[in-house]
């Protein structure tokens, strides 16, 4: 977290956030379990490891009443010209849902980057 701006609003996007993480560290921290795949959808791709299945899955988690509010937020939140970084623990972002995220955000028009 320490490669992170300051100034950046930080969203931890996991479903289970590491013991170990004391947010209160971090100012500007939230936890969002709201971005974070659902814990069977999360299982399951553990066992079958077919990245291409879990992008689609996750897609239609998206499109579920809490994802799709929780991403209206941050939208509101970008076109203000709010920064926000997606913080997972997926050591390779482009098989993990921060991407499927960013990418949703690059589809409405707003630059993305893992850093």
């Amino acid at each position: 977290m320490d490669k992170i701006p300051d100034h950046c609003i930080k969203f931890i996007i996991t479903r289970f956030p590491p013991k170990w993480l004391d947010i209160s560290k971090y100012p500007g921290t939230f936890i969002v379990k709201a971005l974070s795949p659902s814990q069977t959808l999360l299982l399951e791709y553990k066992q079958n490891n077919d990245w291409d299945w879990y992008m689609e899955e996750f897609k239609k988690e998206m499109q579920g009443m809490s994802m799709m509010a929780t991403l209206k937020q941050l939208e509101d939140a970008l076109r203000v010209g709010k920064d926000i970084c997606l913080i997972c623990y997926e050591k390779d972002y482009t098989r993990c849902h921060r991407s499927i995220l960013g990418q949703y955000f690059q589809n409405k028009g707003f630059q993305w980057r893992e850093l």
